[in-house]
C-alpha cells in the first residue's frame, strides 16, 4: 500500500477519549472517530467524511478485531465507487475487518 491509504491522495481520522474495558480474553476500546478522505480530482468533489464509533478488540497488544459503526457520511459518497475496499456498507450500519499483527 502507498501513501496514507491506497487510492487517497491524503487521509485524517480523529478520535475523541478512549473507553478501555478489560474482559475475559483480552481488551476492548471504544471511541467516536470522524474520517476524512482525500482524492484528489474525484469526479462529484474530493473528500469523502465518514463519521462513527470504533470497537477495536485487543489481544496481547494486537487489535484482532476493529468495527467501524457508521453514524452517517457526508461529501462525495461515491468517490470510492471504484475502489471497493474502502465503501462502507450503510444497509449493515457495521464493517467488521480482522487484522493480522505481525508477531
Amino acid at each position: 500500500m502507498a501513501g496514507p491509504a491506497a487510492g487517497f491522495t491524503a487521509t485524517r481520522h480523529m478520535t475523541g477519549p478512549v473507553l478501555e474495558t478489560e474482559n475475559g480474553d483480552g481488551t476492548r476500546l471504544d471511541t467516536h472517530v470522524r474520517g476524512y478522505h482525500h482524492i484528489a480530482g474525484a469526479d462529484g468533489g474530493d473528500i469523502w467524511a465518514v463519521h462513527g464509533h470504533y470497537i477495536a478488540h485487543v489481544v496481547d497488544g494486537a487489535i484482532t478485531e476493529l468495527t467501524l459503526r457508521l453514524f452517517y457520511q457526508e461529501g462525495n459518497l461515491a468517490a470510492t465507487a471504484d475502489r471497493p475496499q474502502w465503501t462502507i456498507r450503510a444497509a449493515s450500519r457495521a464493517v467488521r475487518a480482522t487484522a493480522r499483527a505481525a508477531r
